[in-house]
């Protein structure tokens, strides 16, 4: 029984690539969303859902009554049928093909994928910052070339973040610190702190499976156009001059002022797009 299911998903995953609507005419069947919000069915007949969700309704057009709709994975997701409407509603996280066929044999088949919400941000800019009333220029500079070659991730790094909680706030991370290294996995939390003078500040941890921790007071910075740039600074070339830009800044205070004990504060700012 399991072998002919799993043979039944893999002839409609083919058919779904190689074909997602059998018909030349313009009768073939379409989906239409009901909602002007809501995500239009991709140029690949793929619809992806959060678990989030509580479903989403497309309008049948071309299709000659009467049809019929089958779902390869019911575990996956649901598919409510109704007047001239299908709305398919998200169970768990994997994949479903659906496949309609009407009274002329016209034919369409739909791949919907149940997964966690998820963006990736690169690291277009870096930046140390050296605090101290006392601190010799040249201790500054030192320091400063120290702090970016400590760095954890490079320009050009990569965070990748999928969100599996409604409010974004908790998660899974993946860090590839440079095109060279091998990713780091683990899990990252985001919530409201309160630094030394009292002000709200959003902080971002980060826990990899290695068992280090990172944490970061997370920021909107603004464009790479409107970022005013610092002496010791490094930029990305590839950075989009449109897209915001989010701050992570590190204090790296407590690693650095054994060895300069004139140090006040010492931070470490990555800037992801």
């Amino acid at each position: 029984m399991k072998t002919m299911k799993w043979l039944m998903m893999c002839m409609l995953a083919i058919s779904a690539c190689c074909l997602p609507a059998c018909s030349d005419d313009d009768e073939s069947i379409r989906l239409t969303p009901t909602d002007e919000n809501q995500q239009p069915i991709n140029s690949d007949y793929t619809l992806q859902l959060s678990p989030f969700s509580e479903g989403e309704s497309y309008y049948i057009y071309g299709a000659e009554t009467p049809f019929t709709v089958e779902n390869s994975n019911k575990e996956v997701v649901e598919v409510i049928e109704g007047n001239s409407t299908l709305t398919f509603k998200p169970l768990l996280q994997g994949e479903s093909i659906i496949s309609i066929r009407d009274a002329k044999s016209h034919v369409y088949f739909l791949k919907i994928k149940v997964a966690y919400p998820s963006r990736s941000f690169h690291v277009i800019g870096l930046r140390a910052e050296v605090i101290g009333d006392e601190i010799t220029q040249k201790e500054e500079r030192e320091l400063s070339e120290i702090i970016l070659k400590n760095k954890s991730v490079s320009l050009d790094g990569e965070y990748y973040f999928s969100y599996m909680v409604p409010d974004s706030t908790e998660g899974e991370v993946i860090i590839y610190p440079s095109a060279t290294t091998q990713a780091q996995k683990g899990t990252f939390r985001r919530e409201v702190k309160y630094d030394e003078n009292g002000k709200t500040y959003q902080q971002l941890s980060i826990q990899l499976t290695s068992g280090e921790k990172f944490y970061y007071a997370l920021s909107v910075s603004g464009t790479t156009q409107t970022i005013t740039s610092a002496d010791y600074d490094e930029w990305s070339l590839s950075a989009n001059t449109d897209s915001l830009v989010y701050g992570l800044k590190e204090d790296v205070t407590e690693k650095y002022q054994t060895d300069y004990p004139k140090l006040e504060k010492a931070y470490a700012t990555q800037f992801i797009q």
